[in-house]
């Protein structure tokens, strides 16, 4: 027997089916909802290079989204919003949940090709990732969002990592995201 929903007051309240309540944070409900997805991706980049990665939400529903990025030496991440040019390979978004068979609608791409970030408001204007600079001196390090950006529908988003280390390096994105009609 599938968990209960009981409306109180215009809010859903879930009951167990064994007669508890639910009590769990948002983002988990999502998952066990089947609607939270994962991506991430990977690679190298010189020195002074870049690596990019093309965040397209779906035309009816925003994108709740939750990032980060590990790397092998010091960088700076920025998000543009709104960027021009085209997908590059497509990223596959992951289920959470396994046994859901709902899909995200929508898209990631890494190494997309950007004609023009030019006009496009940076919500991430360079923060810094310190992770050591130059081959001797390497030793990793990371950013987490702690807060979500909702990525509006319609809209491209632009995550980039500029390498600052002083030598090539690995890096790794991953996002987690759900998918919500505008509460604006």
């Amino acid at each position: 027997m599938p968990d209960r929903f009981f409306q109180i007051g215009g809010e859903n309240i879930r009951v167990e089916q064994t007669g508890g309540f639910i009590t769990m944070d948002y983002n988990h409900e999502m998952i066990h909802l089947g609607n939270m997805y994962t991506v991430d991706n990977y690679g190298t980049v010189a020195n002074g290079g870049t690596l990019q990665w093309l965040v397209t939400p779906g035309t009816a529903y925003n994108l709740h989204t939750a990032f980060g990025i590990n790397v092998t030496g010091a960088g700076r991440v920025y998000l543009y919003e709104n960027p021009t040019g085209s997908a590059g390979s497509a990223l596959t978004a992951y289920n959470m949940n396994r046994d859901s068979t709902a899909t995200c609608s929508a898209s990631f791409a890494s190494t997309p090709s950007v004609t023009d970030i030019g006009g496009t408001v940076a919500l991430m204007n360079g923060i810094y990732i310190p992770a050591g600079a130059g081959v001797a001196n390497r030793v990793g390090g990371g950013l987490r969002s702690d807060q979500e950006f909702i990525l509006d529908s319609g809209k491209k988003y632009l995550y980039r990592y500029v390498n600052i280390s002083g030598a090539d390096g690995t890096v790794s994105w991953y996002v987690s995201a759900y998918e919500e009609e505008s509460e604006a």
